[in-house]
């Protein structure tokens, strides 16, 4: 793979190579952006690009020695640091600030990638801070972050932060049906549910996604059409029992909202579950913007809850409960005077 095989963000691309060819990069990278947009990617192919043997105009040959042990990460100049279960801890940064001050063993640079510097602990990140003050003119460091703000404004003050932005629904859907011969319909289902971010749309189990779409739906069906008060506790239990699952879930039950808000709107064009529309029409007019809002927000909460790891069951039998009383959060249920 080359800069140019990098799906989208050319502008940013096109920007750190010219830095790279005309001596302006710094020796302390961000790449920041949300996750599964390319931005490790990116790195290697940076890493590529100053290591490699034969580079051809800004970009890596991609068939040098160097280019092939960076790739299968065997290179000794390229180092990628990953968090410890977690977290990014004190004794790895130690590690990596006393590395950056070695001459590069084959290369004219020693590169050190740092994936997820967002989890950098308090320590860590402290010790980095003292590694970016004088970093050596032959190592170069690049902090790849999906919250740029979870790093310390200290530490972004001393990098050159490129800002990397999501995919297009239709970068993503044309690269699906290339590569995995998707009917194009399918593929830009994908593309809308995977909200720019390429890895989730090749990574997603999209049958158990539709399961769980299924399941949201049922789930709203029961409580603003047939207020099923028996299928909504077998659901909180079943999803109950296991935290990611039930994160999952609360997941896909937001999307599912964010289209009966869209639909409230009358923009059915700007519906993720294209499939499900006409079984999503009659939920919409059970009630108005307002209500999805907060049926949104209360589903977010939920999620939040459940991630802190409140007792999921009782989360989500809240969640259903309020839901079905006049006076909760997200409005009255179904046949009650005020939904109209």
């Amino acid at each position: 793979m080359a800069f140019r095989q990098i799906l989208g963000n050319e502008d940013v691309l096109r920007a750190l190579r010219a830095s790279h060819s005309h001596g302006r990069l710094a020796h302390a990278l961000i790449f920041a952006g949300s996750e599964g947009i390319g931005k490790k990617r990116a790195a290697l192919e940076l890493a590529k690009l100053i290591l490699c043997l034969r580079p051809l105009e800004g970009e890596p040959c991609d068939s040098c020695t160097a280019c092939a042990r960076i790739e299968s990460g065997l290179h000794p100049d390229c180092r990628v640091i990953v968090p410890d279960g977690t977290q990014i801890k004190i004794g790895q940064i130690q590690e990596l600030s006393r590395e950056v001050f070695f001459r590069p063993l084959e290369g004219k640079e020693s590169i050190f990638i740092l994936d997820q510097a967002e989890r950098l602990n308090e320590e860590a990140s402290n010790c980095m801070l003292k590694t970016l003050e004088e970093p050596p003119s032959t190592s170069r460091l690049i902090l790849i972050t999906s919250s740029l703000l979870a790093l310390l404004s200290t530490l972004r003050s001393r990098c050159q932060i490129f800002q990397f932005s999501h995919l297009s629904t239709a970068i993503i859907a044309n690269y699906l049906s290339a590569q995995s011969h998707l009917p194009h319909a399918e593929a830009e289902t994908r593309a809308r549910l995977s909200h720019g971010n390429l890895a989730r749309a090749l990574q997603t189990d999209w049958d158990q996604e539709s399961e769980l779409f299924q399941e949201a739906l049922e789930v709203l069906q029961a409580i603003f059409l047939k207020e099923d008060l028996p299928h909504l506790l077998y659901v909180a239990e079943h999803f109950g029992r296991d935290r990611e699952s039930a994160g999952r879930w609360l997941v896909v039950l937001q999307t599912v909202l964010r289209d009966l808000l869209v639909l409230s709107y009358d923009r059915p064009e700007r519906v993720l579950h294209r499939r499900g529309l006409e079984a999503l029409r009659p939920l919409a007019v059970r009630g108005d913007a307002g209500l999805w809002q907060r049926a949104l927000q209360e589903a977010h909460h939920a999620q939040r809850a459940i991630e802190r790891h409140a007792n999921r069951s009782l989360v989500l039998e809240r969640l259903f409960l309020e839901w079905l009383q006049p006076s909760g959060a997200c409005g009255p249920a179904p046949g009650r005077d005020s939904v109209r």
